[in-house]
């Protein structure tokens, strides 16, 4: 398995606070079956993060630390852009990072951003070259319309969804939304979002449940692995 989504890198955002936070969820990733990690650290314009030399780093820094408990992990670098007019050049000067180096980027958006706003956001990444991967999708509701997810689809972006959206009751709103989502084969992409050891961890047990109960063994694949060799390849 392959997880996208993952705020591991210690103090470099509100995740991680430490190396060893960083390996305890690191190991409770290996538990639940992940054998790479893109590493996603914030990128908010404007606001004091680290370059993109500091994270290489200490991603180095965290696969030494992790080398000899987990030997067969691989971890690799990228970021959760949040959208900006800017971000196009911004990605072209390496100031923002893509996925494992690819031409895929993890973008986020305000979270009461308008349809008519994500979607030009969208459309301009894409004519910048780049393929955009929509964080959390389930967060906006802007994207509570079906039509709307299918529209972004058509147009080249890839939907990424949490594990955790998808626990909880059946009467849970958003967690029935979500799992029709999955069912119809709107998602192409889980991530755990992880960000701490405790809260916001990595683990998954339960929502792997419910795909395991409810979704065709390809289908789970193409959610927690395929999607994501494609984006670490580099193929559309």
């Amino acid at each position: 398995m392959i997880d996208v989504h993952a705020h591991i890198l210690p103090q470099v955002d509100d995740g991680s606070g430490s190396i060893e936070e960083t390996l305890s969820m690191l190991s409770i990733s290996y538990a639940e079956g992940f054998r790479t990690v893109i590493a996603t650290p914030h990128y908010i314009p404007g606001s004091s993060h680290k370059n993109t030399t500091e994270l290489k780093e200490i991603l180095d820094r965290v696969r030494e630390a992790a080398k000899e408990r987990f030997p067969d992990l691989f971890l690799c670098l990228g970021q959760e852009v949040y959208y900006f007019d800017g971000i196009v050049e911004a990605l072209r000067k390496g100031e923002a990072l893509t996925m494992a180096g690819s031409q895929y980027v993890l973008v986020e958006f305000p979270i009461q951003i308008s349809w008519k706003a994500m979607y030009q956001g969208m459309r301009n990444l894409l004519n910048g070259g780049y393929h955009p991967i929509a964080a959390h999708v389930e967060r906006y509701g802007a994207l509570q319309e079906e039509a709307r997810l299918q529209e972004l689809k058509q147009a080249g972006v890839m939907l990424q969804m949490n594990y955790h959206s998808l626990e909880g009751s059946p009467l849970n709103r958003r967690a029935r939304w979500c799992r029709k989502q999955i069912l119809n084969g709107t998602i192409d992409l889980l991530g755990t979002d992880c960000h701490h050891a405790k809260m916001r961890s990595p683990e998954i047990t339960e929502a792997m449940r419910w795909l395991e109960k409810k979704c065709p063994q390809e289908r789970i694949q193409e959610l927690v692995q395929q999607k994501a060799e494609e984006i670490i390849k580099n193929t559309m």
